[in-house]
């Protein structure tokens, strides 16, 4: 009793100090909670909140979802850790931690408008009727839901227009290309879901969206974005490589090695090929096969340093 009135009494001091604007003096009253209690679901949902707003998205994420493993009933910790994994790009759990809720929350309208605003930003705008349907039925005047159900025609009417429009997907993926060359990630993903949306085969859209989730670490979508590149064209070398470095940095060497090789087969003077060869071979333990590609570099390029340093190895 005497250590819940003590969590109790600090995490209302938390609590006034975060409505005081004062995260620091928040921070100090949780983590003197979770020093007695690392259990405390309240204290590390609060916690992954001053993360958020402070951008540390990935200490947010881990206190979300170490409040949610410690208190599954906690639909805003929940809530919040869906958030973050759309802020951190990753929109394919996202979207799951959102479904999820409403697996054991069926009314949690928050979730369910999220859902509905993630498919529309998708381009999935039948999805995104059905959620809106899905909050009417709970709230019949809910005004988001509202808002979104009058701009699905216009964004129906756009889709329609740009699918017919053979040079607009060109554009698409040049102004997604451009955004993310400005750091502009969250557009780039946009315009990568509108052009996915038009035509869910275009190679490139997927290779790009791969490319900026490996710059962000997230290798798993990175791996999942260059299949599904070359599931649609099955010819695409740069994808070929970004998959390959992918496993490579997922330090799986038997599948790097594996397409590196088949890049080789199509493309014996591919050099990149030939030095993550010489790579790969030499954290697999082939030492002989790494220093076969490594020359096999260096005749080609005598003044190659990568190669002559694995040849040294």
């Amino acid at each position: 009793m005497v250590k819940d009135d003590f969590e109790s009494d600090l995490l209302d001091k938390a609590m006034a100090a975060k409505q005081d604007q004062d995260n620091q003096a928040a921070m100090e009253y949780l983590e003197k909670i979770l020093e007695k209690n690392p259990k405390n679901s309240r204290a590390l949902n609060m916690a992954g909140i001053i993360f958020y707003e402070r951008e540390q998205l990935e200490k947010a994420r881990d206190s979300f979802s170490a409040a949610i493993r410690n208190d599954h009933t906690l639909i805003d910790a929940q809530h919040n850790y869906g958030e973050t994994l759309i802020a951190m790009e990753d929109y394919e759990n996202g979207v799951k931690a959102f479904a999820r809720i409403l697996e054991n929350h069926t009314e949690y309208i928050p979730a369910i408008l999220r859902l509905a605003h993630l498919s529309a930003e998708a381009g999935r705008l039948d999805n995104a009727e059905a959620y809106c349907k899905q909050v009417f039925k709970l709230d019949p005047d809910n005004e988001q839901a509202q808002k979104l159900m009058d701009l699905l025609p216009k964004l129906r009417a756009r889709q329609q227009y740009n699918t017919r429009q053979p040079g607009h997907q060109d554009e698409l993926f040049e102004k997604a290309l451009s955004a993310h060359q400005k750091g502009e990630n969250d557009q780039a993903f946009m315009i990568i879901n509108e052009l996915l949306a038009s035509n869910p085969n275009h190679a490139k859209a997927y290779n790009l969206a791969g490319n900026i989730f490996m710059e962000n670490d997230n290798l798993e979508n990175a791996k999942k974005s260059f299949i599904a590149a070359l599931n649609c064209n099955s010819d695409f070398t740069n994808a070929h490589h970004n998959l390959a470095r992918t496993y490579k940095k997922l330090k799986k060497f038997d599948q790097s090695r594996k397409i590196y090789n088949q890049i080789i087969d199509q493309n014996p003077e591919d050099i990149k090929a030939l030095i993550n060869l010489a790579e790969v071979n030499l954290n697999l333990g082939n030492q002989k096969q790494a220093h076969k590609f490594a020359e096999t570099v260096l005749e080609k390029e005598p003044n190659n340093a990568k190669a002559r340093d694995f040849l040294n190895q």
